[in-house]
């Protein structure tokens, strides 16, 4: 079976062992970040002992080029199942090869095992790795009170603390000079109290007559069941009232431990529930963490993560939500978490480099940044936020690059698909827009961002128009309605509603979606997209407002001012467009889509050889624009009477394709040769064209619309064209052939 008819089975059935024939289609095609997670899916399901997903999981890192995560990976398999026939044989022999483990001399749990090799009965609890000791795990105190994760609970500040010079955190028995520490004249040290049944020793107590004096004892006496009974009745009052003393402070200290660590168990049971609505990055969500995040303030105002994450959440509902004061917020959790400890958390790290990135402090903090990685900071959110810095200050530098690599490797985070679904959106890159929004929903079904974004990201492309998407839309405005949406998500809705009427020609109805619309609550990137979407409307004016916009915003990107300059083409400021065209190419100086515009401005001066020659030098890095070119130099030759010439220079292009090439490429330049031989009067061989360039790749919609132009009887052909492009060029006259009403498509296509 093909990768969509695998996808679709195990869409249907996540249990069945289809999932390895779906990872070994996904690593021949390259697609390592899918067949990672459906692997990780597709092992949960399998018996332990069956093997074949964890060495499938290590083909993945293997085809990865990650050599050492595949070799931990075997050799854990080696480790945990000695002697596996999987791992000495038959099936082993397609994985990839691992060191051999060393295995035990007697499996354990068989006659004559030794005992104490035993799997541990604490084995995998809280987090525990296999034989792990379970007096080594996490204390529940983690976190608490400033303490490192794995602290002692009973190294928390004590409320004892700075009592008598006591240092903040210090035992209050160890304490010099203290209530508790009476030292003779000849003593050195205090005696070191280990157990509780060491504060009463006669040493802690006072009672060894042989280091402290005579006056500062009970005197002679013997010691009996309840204590040491003096012969003098002063010492006995004396030794009484320090006895108390010392029963009052361990009751003080045994009440204070245990209403701590109820505190603390409190507060790591809220803050679980505060990261999962962080994690799940939605507006609805950062809200409602930071109203639980409050209950644990409430309990201890001093907790640095809870400090961290608040910070992250009013820095998250400033940059993607546009909340008002949220920024300045932000900023005051970041220093709250900086002065409640030292210690590196990476929410707070994050956080900062957001506040850092609104203000515009780019480079110091992609210092500040790339010194905290070195000391030995690691996770994706910090990512995250240095490439976001990195894109916008040093997007050439190829730790920019490296940085992407690696954010496309990330799995389950919700924020960075988001991120990535809007970074490819931005440079046109549809497929990879939409994967990624797509492997976001993974994590979050009902994140409203990344559902637009999949709907977003079907508008360039040609699909069948079964009004689907506006149901999908509608359900995402059910998403974001009332006080779950902020404005922005609002907005994007709305601009996504209003877009998908503009592409099909609907200009009145996408009006009322765009009147709700403010532009500072859309992201760039679909205001870059909508005003593209008014330049191949004509509607140039609009198109200018969205461009305009967006260059006051962002003047670093060729595309932005390329946008610019086809829409004053469209108002025929031919200078205007050149002045664009011109700090495009300084910013990219090969980028094809300027060359072919510049063309594309004689041509609609008239300059017809100038153009035609302009074209010709149009690069060839993007072929699908590279074959425009000729196309249109291709047509004027044809207007200027040049058929023959027409013909040949088509038949030079076929000959010498440009790299990268595919399919639908390949059926572009044959339909236009075939366009040629129609123009030289071969008809014959132009409809054996067509057929031919149809047959390489039927989505391609022209070629229906130039067979169906060319045969009156055709009229499915015009039908196709239609439900392909309804929004294409020829989409009028097309109708008029298939004597369908544009207004009720679907009837016309339901029609035989």
């Amino acid at each position: 079976m093909d990768i969509k008819s695998l996808e679709i089975e195990f869409a249907k059935n996540p249990k069945s062992e289809v999932f390895i024939d779906l990872c070994e289609a996904y690593i021949a095609d390259k697609r390592f970040m899918e067949a990672l997670v459906v692997c990780k899916k597709g092992i949960k399901n399998l018996p332990p002992d069956d093997l074949r997903g964890r060495l499938m999981l290590v083909k993945i890192f293997e085809a990865q080029g990650k050599k050492q995560k595949a070799d931990q990976e075997m050799a854990q398999l080696q480790k945990e199942f000695p002697g596996h026939p999987m791992l000495t044989g038959g099936q082993a022999a397609t994985a990839p090869a691992a060191a051999p483990a060393v295995a035990p001399a007697t499996a354990p749990g068989a006659p004559g095992a030794n005992p104490f090799n035993q799997p541990s009965p604490f084995a995998g609890a809280a987090g525990a790795a296999p034989s792990a000791n379970p007096f080594n795990q996490p204390s529940p105190f983690a976190g608490a009170a400033g303490a490192a994760p794995g602290a002692n609970p009973f190294e928390q500040p004590s409320p004892f603390a700075a009592a008598a010079g006591a240092a903040p955190g210090a035992n209050p028995f160890e304490q010099t000079g203290g209530l508790f520490t009476q030292q003779s004249a000849g003593s050195t040290s205090d005696p070191k109290l280990e157990h509780v049944s060491d504060f009463f020793s006669q040493g802690a107590l006072g009672f060894s007559n042989n280091t402290i004096p005579e006056g500062m004892t009970a005197g002679k006496g013997r010691l009996t069941i309840v204590g040491f009974i003096p012969t003098q009745s002063t010492s006995f009052k004396r030794t009484m009232i320090m006895l108390l003393g010392v029963i009052v402070v361990v009751a003080a200290f045994i009440t204070w431990f245990t209403i701590d660590a109820g505190k603390q168990k409190e507060i790591t049971k809220i803050f679980k529930g505060v990261k999962e609505q962080v994690d799940r990055d939605t507006y609805y969500n950062y809200k409602a963490a930071l109203e639980d995040a409050q209950q644990i303030m409430a309990i201890d105002d001093d907790h640095h993560k809870t400090l961290c994450i608040m910070a992250y959440s009013y820095a998250a509902l400033a940059m993607d939500h546009h909340v008002p004061g949220a920024l300045e917020q932000a900023e005051k959790y970041v220093e709250l978490a900086k002065k409640s400890s030292s210690e590196s958390y990476s929410y707070g790290i994050a956080a900062e480099a957001m506040v850092q990135y609104m203000k515009g402090n780019y480079d110091k903090a992609i210092t500040d940044l790339d010194a905290i990685i070195k000391a030995g900071a690691k996770a994706d959110i910090i990512d995250l936020e240095l490439f976001r810095l990195r894109s916008k200050a040093r997007p050439t530098e190829d730790d920019t690059k490296k940085l992407l690599s690696s954010l496309n490797q990330s799995v389950g985070n919700v924020r960075i698909f988001t991120f990535l679904a809007e970074y490819y959106y931005n440079i046109g890159d549809f497929t990879k827009s939409g994967s990624m929004a797509g492997q976001g929903l993974n994590s979050n079904k009902e994140h409203p961002r990344v559902q637009a974004y999949i709907q977003l990201n079907l508008l360039p492309n040609e699909f069948d128009a079964t009004g689907e998407m506006d149901k999908n839309l509608d359900k995402i405005a059910k998403l974001v309605s009332g006080e779950k949406g902020s404005q922005v998500d609002k907005a994007i809705v709305d601009m996504a509603f209003g877009m998908y009427h503009l592409k099909f020609l609907r200009n009145e109805e996408a009006e009322p979606y765009f009147a709700k619309v403010n532009r500072d609550d859309v992201p760039l990137p679909i205001l870059y997209m909508r005003a593209k979407m008014f330049n191949e409307n004509k509607l140039f004016d609009k198109a200018l407002e969205d461009i305009n916009y967006v260059l006051k915003k962002e003047d670093k990107r060729a595309d932005y001012h390329l946008v610019l300059a086809e829409a004053l083409i469209g108002k025929e400021d031919y200078e205007g467009a050149d002045k664009a065209i011109a700090v495009a190419q300084k910013l990219e100086a090969e980028n094809p889509r300027a060359a072919y515009l510049a063309a594309y401005a004689l041509e609609q001066q008239g300059k017809k050889p100038e153009a035609i020659e302009a074209y010709g030098k149009v690069p060839n890095s993007n072929p699908d624009i590279y074959i425009d070119a000729r196309s249109r130099a291709a047509h004027l030759m044809v207007a200027m009477g040049k058929k023959n010439d027409a013909l040949k220079y088509v038949e030079d292009l076929l000959h010498a394709a440009p790299p990268g090439s595919m399919q639908p490429q390949q059926a572009k330049m044959l339909a236009l040769y075939g366009e040629m031989f129609e123009a030289t009067g071969k008809k014959d061989t132009a409809m054996e064209t067509y057929i031919e360039a149809r047959e390489m790749f039927r989505h391609y919609s022209l070629t229906h619309y130039l067979m169906c132009k060319m045969d009156k009887s055709a009229k499915s052909a015009c039908k196709t064209y239609l439900r392909l492009t309804p929004w294409g060029e020829h989409r009028v006259d097309a109708a008029k052939r298939a004597g369908c009403d544009l207004n009720k498509l679907m009837e016309c296509f339901a029609a035989p």
